[in-house]
């Protein structure tokens, strides 16, 4: 995209995250990505346009011992 936000999460027990950009004044997407090193990520999941607008929305499970990053962006 021409601009983003990264953010890491780190679990401390298995669960489910759900993010969503409602309420974003311009066009946004959500990437989430899993590795230790932002030079090799495994794609996990990513949305863009929830039909809701130009806004994003996504969720999906994390694991104890896994290293997400979370990309919110504009394409």
């Amino acid at each position: 995209g021409s601009g983003s936000v990264w953010y890491k999460h780190v679990p401390v027990a298995d669960g489910a995250i759900a993010l969503d950009t409602i309420g974003s004044s311009y066009d946004t997407f959500i990437v989430v990505w899993e590795g230790t090193s932002v030079y090799d990520l495994t794609f996990v999941a990513c949305n863009n346009d929830a039909g809701t607008g130009n806004t994003s929305s996504l969720a999906f499970q994390t694991f104890l011992g896994d290293t997400y990053h979370i990309e919110i962006g504009t394409p």
